[in-house]
């Protein structure tokens, strides 16, 4: 290894071990500011907290204003798009949804980093095709397919536990479905990866063999 990759190898160490450790530390965290958000609920003089929220949203233009005597006007699409909403609300369904999904997702990337930390010792050891490797890609691979297909399903959960919630005048909210191919050929391409992590560890396993 050439002084500057070791440089970049190290540097890309770094990065995993400090993503390894927030998402450890995020385990631990997300679940007591659950408990504390339930428990702001349940105070009624307290503000509800906002919670961030995807949606495609769109605006009634004939309901924004009153349509003159007799006429009666067709629903139309004045904006529309989608983006980040911050609703207040005190559904703890949807709270405890909310907060399952950041858990998953820290239990996910904490899974990931801990099979990148591996890898990346390895390398760091001038090893980096040992026949373990091509399964620690290829984990990360699986969990990449899987997980371009849940994420999508828990933000539509979240969505629909709010979407009803909010009764705006014009305003018409639908739950999102955020389906990403890229995220899935992504995976795809790590299994890819993986074989080639595996075809190298047994070109190496020969040559050591014949030596």
């Amino acid at each position: 290894m050439t002084a500057r990759g070791a440089r970049a190898a190290r540097a890309v160490n770094l990065y995993v071990n400090f993503g390894w450790w927030i998402s450890a530390i995020g385990l631990v965290v997300v679940p007591i500011g659950l408990v504390v958000v339930l428990g702001a609920l349940r105070q009624p003089d307290r503000p509800a907290p906002d919670m961030p929220v995807l949606a495609r949203i769109q605006v009634d233009e004939a309901s924004l204003a009153p349509p003159p005597a007799g006429v009666v006007l067709e629903p139309s699409t004045l904006v529309h798009g989608q983006g980040e909403l911050r609703i207040r609300t005190r559904s703890k369904s949807a709270w405890t949804v909310l907060f399952l999904m950041i858990e998953i997702t820290l239990a996910v990337l904490l899974f990931v980093y801990g099979q990148l930390r591996a890898l990346m010792r390895s390398v760091l050891e001038r090893q980096p095709f040992l026949p373990e490797n091509s399964l620690r890609v290829r984990r990360v691979g699986f969990i990449v397919i899987a997980w371009s297909l849940i994420v999508p399903v828990l933000q539509l959960l979240v969505g629909v536990a709010m979407v009803d919630e909010v009764v705006v005048r014009g305003l018409i909210l639908e739950p999102p479905w955020n389906f990403r191919l890229e995220t899935l050929f992504l995976g795809l391409a790590i299994l890819v990866l993986a074989e080639v992590f595996m075809q190298a560890s047994e070109l190496q396993a020969d040559q050591s063999l014949t030596v």
